[in-house]
């Protein structure tokens, strides 16, 4: 089972760009299977995230992860942080082009 968030359309969103190790194991090695079985061991340094909800949710052994009022607080937590630090959200409106000021860091619609 896979699960997750991914932005776009669905008919159009491809397992190369969503999997890519697992599409690499399919061409090299003619299955998923075989290809993540067989496949050599990537060295380097797994990603490290430590936090009090991880360490509750690996001994509680978690299958499925979600938010208590619905995905939507995610989204209107940020939106409520951004405003406090004085960032102007526009909605409605349509964005004809991006501009980023990165001595800025400022982001221009």
């Amino acid at each position: 089972m896979i699960r997750g968030i991914w932005a776009g359309d669905c008919r159009n969103l491809s397992i190369q760009a969503l999997f890519p190790s697992m599409y690499n194991a399919e061409r090299q090695k003619g299955s998923i299977t075989r290809g993540m079985l067989f496949a050599p061991k990537q060295k380097g340094t797994p990603l490290q995230i430590n936090s009090t909800l991880l360490q509750q949710a690996r001994k509680e052994r978690w299958a499925i992860w979600s938010l208590r009022e619905g995905l939507e607080t995610l989204s209107h937590a940020l939106r409520e942080k951004l405003v406090e630090n004085g960032v102007e959200i526009l909605t409605d409106s349509r964005v004809e082009r991006l501009e980023f000021d990165t001595a800025e860091q400022v982001v221009r619609a």
